[in-house]
């Protein structure tokens, strides 16, 4: 713990600071009574805050070759430390014991540089279990690698994000396993969290007890399970599953094989109306598709109703997600409005329905919002991250919470909400780590926050591929680097190269990749967006879709290889027009050029 010679740094947590050089423990700058085997339990734990520290590995670092009464000595030191905290087993808030696994401490804690020759002291950048926990997580190439689920009690600070960060504390992990942790659900009495997990070499819905323990897996059937929302009665657990022809299916909160129930045969993302009479679900699953189509299906057999159609087409919206008003009377819509044009009159909309029909209710947002909601919205990759855009109403009605990205950071935020008027009022960002964060659900109190923290690579991969036999016959390996969000590859027909859009830093790109000899280079710089590339037949020409944000229009471009320039192939259009294909001779185009008028 030593920085350099004549440097001591103390470790300080709440209003207490352990100095493990001088193995003092003082409390506002008293010296309290912990010395001996207590103090080097605290010093190993106050080593690794919010690892699981085990009792074996302890028995090992303090008595290596005396036989002792391990688990006498344990216990009296960990009860000795609470002593001195003003801690408890039953509701730690510095000491955690896992029960057959070891202790763990949760809360945060600084580190602080002091100079014991006499030139003062300096702070150290302070070293939160957010920081901690994401220098350890592993990571996957595969395109979303979502790896722990955390909560943290709410401490707000009342700023918007172009005027101050916000802070967090008391940030608690919950899953430790190796491999996929995500979509977390709260039971109704805030003690357990729901989630989907590969532990068993498939996903599964596993439950989890927050104050420690091991989970317990609750779905055995056959094919991936997931997507999980508890019910708010606390019977019924609903999720997705791919097994068979996949479906909607619920199961009894605690498990029971053989006692799961099919109450839809397609459908995603289902969420419990507040009386846990019926579910809503999305038919679509990719947040990349703009064609959401929303429903309601019940319990007693009765075939799933469309919602939210009538709106959606009146309005010319571009649905991303829907989700229950607290009420349980009315459905909130997430959307853009006029797909694609960034202005921050037409980026995104919020929507909210009864669900018997009627009037839909758009949230207006103050002047100071509407300029918050630009800042973290425009020129990010927030609209094409996997798993963007979800959002769910606080259970007092006068907050929505949603991820969202900010100067390369994906974090939750909150949106307050008059309860009357359903105006927004103020945005807060909740999470200020890296991320990416996601899947934001709030306890049935209104008290905590779970979420997932993620840690993603989304790359380009090649596989050899039988088309006779339709399958894969090998294993792919990566195009694209890790560095770089790809996505809309197209392959150019001779194999030689490839097309492909990333976001970098918040910025986006259309980049051509040689297979031959690997260089790399952006199609066009500038500060418009250039998506859905196609090659043309003799791969000598790329036509895609050029997105221009000032003044906002879209229109079709083609770009030569040899000039290594591009020329308009379409006038400019409100609406982005879209290449699905060349004619096989290369001289036309087969587009698409969407219709209507932008939202009002």
């Amino acid at each position: 713990m030593e920085n350099a010679a004549g440097t001591v740094r103390p470790i300080r947590f709440g209003t207490f600071e352990a100095d493990l050089r001088a193995e003092e423990l003082r409390k506002g700058g008293i010296k309290l009574k912990l010395s001996g085997q207590p103090f080097q339990v605290l010093a190993i734990l106050l080593e690794r805050p919010g690892e699981v520290v085990s009792r074996d590995e302890l028995q090992k670092r303090l008595w290596p070759d005396t036989f002792v009464d391990v688990d006498h000595n344990l216990n009296t030191a960990i009860n000795k430390i609470r002593e001195v905290l003003g801690d408890s087993s039953e509701n730690p808030r510095f000491v955690e014991t896992l029960p057959r696994r070891g202790y763990r401490f949760i809360a945060p804690v600084d580190l602080q540089t002091v100079n014991t020759n006499g030139g003062g002291s300096s702070k150290a950048p302070v070293f939160t279990q957010e920081q901690h926990f994401g220098s350890r997580l592993r990571r996957y190439a595969i395109p979303v690698a979502l790896v722990t689920v955390l909560f943290a009690t709410f401490l707000f600070v009342r700023k918007t994000p172009g005027r101050r960060a916000s802070v967090q504390r008391a940030l608690t992990r919950i899953t430790f396993d190796d491999g996929l942790q995500f979509g977390a659900t709260w039971s109704p009495d805030g003690r357990y969290l729901a989630y989907s997990s590969d532990r068993g070499g498939k996903f599964d819905i596993w439950l989890q007890q927050v104050s420690g323990g091991d989970p317990v897996r609750i779905t055995k059937g056959p094919g991936q399970n997931w997507q999980p929302d508890w019910s708010p009665d606390g019977k019924y657990i609903a999720y997705r599953s791919e097994s068979g022809e996949g479906g909607l299916f619920i199961t009894p909160a605690l498990g029971g094989d053989g006692l799961e129930r099919k109450v839809a045969s397609f459908g995603f993302y289902p969420r419990w109306s507040p009386d846990s009479s019926q579910i809503l679900f999305d038919a679509q699953f990719t947040p990349l598709t703009p064609d959401h189509r929303f429903y309601v299906v019940r319990l007693d057999g009765t075939p799933p109703r469309e919602i939210l159609s009538e709106t959606i087409k009146r309005y010319t919206l571009q649905p991303l997600t829907a989700a229950w008003h607290p009420d349980g009377k009315r459905v909130s819509l997430w959307s853009w409005a006029n797909f694609e044009v960034s202005t921050p009159e037409n980026q995104e909309t919020f929507w909210t329905v009864p669900l018997t029909g009627g009037s839909a209710l758009k949230a207006e947002m103050l002047p100071e919002v509407r300029e918050d909601i630009a800042k973290i919205s425009i020129t990010t990759e927030a609209e094409f991250s996997i798993g963007g855009a979800n959002f769910t109403w606080g259970p007092s009605g006068k907050f929505i919470y949603f991820d969202q990205s900010f100067r390369g950071a994906r974090n939750i935020w909150r949106m307050k909400i008059d309860p009357n008027t359903l105006s927004a009022t103020a945005i807060e960002r909740m999470t200020a780590g890296a991320g990416p964060d996601a899947g934001a659900t709030v306890s049935p109190d209104g008290a905590r926050l779970a979420f997932t923290a993620q840690s993603q690579y989304i790359r380009t991969q090649i596989f050899p591929f039988d088309a006779n036999a339709g399958r894969v016959t090998g294993s792919g390996h990566a195009l694209t680097s890790p560095g770089m969000s790809a996505f809309e590859e197209n392959l150019s027909p001779d194999d030689k190269k490839l097309a492909f859009c990333v976001v970098r830093a918040g910025k986006w790109e259309l980049r051509e990749k040689s297979l031959v000899d690997g260089r790399e280079a952006p199609i066009v710089i500038d500060d418009d967006r250039r998506v859905y590339p196609k090659w043309s037949p003799d791969a000598q020409h790329l036509v895609y879709t050029r997105m221009k944000l000032n003044p906002p229009g879209s229109q079709i471009m083609m770009w030569s290889v040899e000039t290594r320039t591009e020329e308009p192939v379409t006038a400019v259009a409100a609406l982005p027009p879209l290449v699905y294909d060349w004619s096989s001779d290369g001289k036309r185009l087969l587009i698409v050029q969407p219709s209507g008028r932008p939202a009002e």
